[in-house]
């Protein structure tokens, strides 16, 4: 509470007062809750709540900083959920407070889940605040993102061990005592008012993205297997076991497939950013493949190549202009087909500029001129899209 009331009176800090302000409030009001009551009971764990959503709001206020926004939309996401998951377990408390006890045990181990998963979802966000952060301001940030990094890590450590084996009385004792050491890292890290800007790069957005989908994963099977156990009865083990074993095993398959990776991640790009590359660490990728021979490729395999590897498709094949029609002139990785493409192709690219959808030539959505250009051939293969090279009116 001291460290929040000093910082009402300090203009121009490092950091957002106000959301900041209200976390230092929440957690000492959670503290004194749990130091009155309780640990174990419902009142504390509302404060808790209170405490985590005040925390979540003081990162987002730091991310949110950044002048530079294409990939806050994904982390946005993030948040979002992991807030998502604290007011339904808060809920899910408020209903614990007042139900006869009938569904006691039911609600007791969603709650668990639910705070493991939140637990661990805060943690991923915590590592990404850090990653965040500009190199060089790295350390005005360390001591923040240690202290809450202990807070959840200690509270994962709890729910987890209170799921596997009941609620551990040790470990609440030394959550205390490592409230009572974070408080004056806070306080430290918050009197040296350093310099907090944060750089939100794409590259950060997907490491974060990729770390929480594992997290959730590794949750949404808890929750599965504990749902399992509550209504399998005796045979619960072996469907717990059939559960993860085929989950995992599905998982897996299509992680396996590079289609399957491309589109992922042409989907999230889609939907999560402003802009669907990082144009700098694509061109950069780019020249390096033409720079630097794979296995001494020759030079027209290169730009194939480097051109695959933008949208990460596993092939390519480049058409030129050969007669009326077009013709196989460049390839890598790819079964050379026995024949060419028509003029109607060739016509239709030029005409319309447009990118054609293989898929969706195979399935018939697509209108009747594009499906009538497209070769038999094309139709068989395993290629996903045609890309016009247009200049000055003319394929290239």
């Amino acid at each position: 509470t001291g460290v929040a009331l000093s910082r009402l009176r300090e203009r121009g800090t490092g950091l957002p007062r106000l959301t900041f302000i209200a976390a230092l409030l929440a957690t000492a009001l959670w503290a004194l809750s749990v130091a009155g009551i309780d640990g174990s009971d419902g009142i504390p764990r509302v404060a808790e709540a209170l405490r985590n959503l005040a925390w979540l709001g003081f990162m987002y206020a730091l991310i949110r900083r950044d002048p530079r926004t294409p990939e806050h939309r994904a982390v946005a996401i993030l948040y979002g959920i992991v807030v998502l998951l604290v007011l339904v377990n808060a809920s899910l408390t408020m209903l614990w407070i007042g139900s006869d006890g009938s569904i006691l045990p039911e609600i007791a181990t969603l709650r668990l889940v639910l705070h493991m998963m939140a637990a661990i979802s805060a943690v991923v966000l915590v590592h990404h605040l850090y990653t965040a952060a500009a190199p060089g301001t790295r350390g005005g940030i360390r001591l923040v993102v240690v202290a809450l990094a202990a807070m959840w890590g200690v509270d994962l450590l709890i729910y987890g061990e209170a799921w596997f084996a009941g609620f551990p009385e040790q470990l609440v004792v030394a959550r205390g005592f490592v409230m009572v050491v974070a408080a004056p890292a806070l306080l430290i890290a918050v009197t040296r008012n350093g310099d907090w800007s944060l750089h939100l790069s794409r590259t950060v957005a997907w490491q974060t993205l990729s770390l929480a989908a594992v997290l959730l994963y590794a949750a949404l099977m808890v929750a599965a297997t504990s749902f399992i156990a509550l209504v399998s009865g005796d045979d619960a083990r072996l469907w717990q076991t059939a559960f993860v074993v085929g989950s995992t095993a599905t998982g897996l398959a299509f992680l396996a497939s590079p289609r399957v990776r491309a589109w992922t991640k042409v989907k999230v790009a889609k939907h999560l950013f402003r802009h669907r590359y990082d144009y700098r660490s694509e061109w950069i990728r780019f020249t390096d493949t033409l720079g630097k021979p794979d296995d001494a490729a020759p030079l027209d395999q290169r730009i194939v190549k480097a051109v695959a590897d933008l949208t990460d498709s596993p092939a390519g094949l480049l058409l030129v202009p050969e007669s009326a029609g077009l013709g196989v002139g460049l390839d890598w990785n790819w079964d050379l087909p026995s024949g060419s493409a028509p003029a109607a192709l060739a016509t239709y690219l030029v005409d319309t500029g447009r990118i054609v959808e293989l898929d969706a030539i195979r399935t018939g959505d697509t209108d009747a001129v594009e499906a009538a250009a497209i070769p038999q051939w094309m139709r068989d293969g395993d290629g996903w899209a045609i890309v016009p090279l247009a200049h000055l009116g003319r394929l290239q």
